[in-house]
């Protein structure tokens, strides 16, 4: 008993998936989510689709490229969560366990730093401008050096030359997850920030 999701781009494959799979005895199940418009489908913000069948199945395959969705599945699931990745043409079993180790370490060097550039994204449903002040005001008080940097696509090179000790990412979460070792600092979404 397998558990289908996917990102709204990889959509059609479930049903594909679907029929091969049953031809070969496996029962699939797909649900729709609390805001994602599709059976199936998951959202960084939204993994009821996966959350709401989990009883049913035995594990999930993740239909999809990206670490971000599947391992936001692995994280709250009990089961077993695959990956199968169209672009690299492989099925991993998804592991949380470094993403873990990774957040840990970089709340722990976050909880050290005396600058934090505040990245605020200007894409629709991102610009968390409000957000973001409240948060430099409370750094600010803790007498925290704090920037506001505001664009439309965040990439570490963009960041490469802000000398700060520590980047606090209100955009897509996924921004921190699937390239938090590429930046020069270390980057933190906002329920990662530790404030004392």
């Amino acid at each position: 008993k397998i558990g289908l999701v996917s990102t709204v781009n990889y959509l059609d494959s479930l049903e594909d998936a679907k029929k091969w799979l049953g031809s070969r005895g496996k029962k699939c199940y797909t649900e729709r989510g609390s805001v994602a418009k599709y059976p199936g489908q998951i959202l960084g913000c939204d993994i009821s689709a996966g959350k709401r069948i989990e009883e049913k199945v035995d594990c999930f395959l993740f239909i999809g490229s990206g670490k971000f969705h599947p391992i936001g599945l692995d994280l709250e699931v009990s089961k077993p969560v695959f990956q199968l990745d169209p672009e690299k043409g492989e099925i991993i079993k998804v592991d949380s366990e470094k993403f873990l180790k990774q957040r840990e370490v970089a709340k722990a060097l976050a909880k050290e730093c005396k600058s934090f550039g505040i990245i605020v994204s200007t894409k629709p449903g991102q610009l968390k401008i409000n957000e973001a002040l409240k948060i430099k005001e409370t750094l600010e008080e803790k007498g925290k050096k704090c920037y506001i940097f505001t664009m439309d696509r965040i990439t570490p090179e963009k960041l490469e030359g802000i000398k700060v000790d520590c980047f606090i990412n209100m955009a897509c979460p996924r921004l921190a997850l699937d390239n938090r070792t590429l930046f020069r600092s270390p980057v933190i979404n906002p329920n990662e920030l530790d404030i004392q």
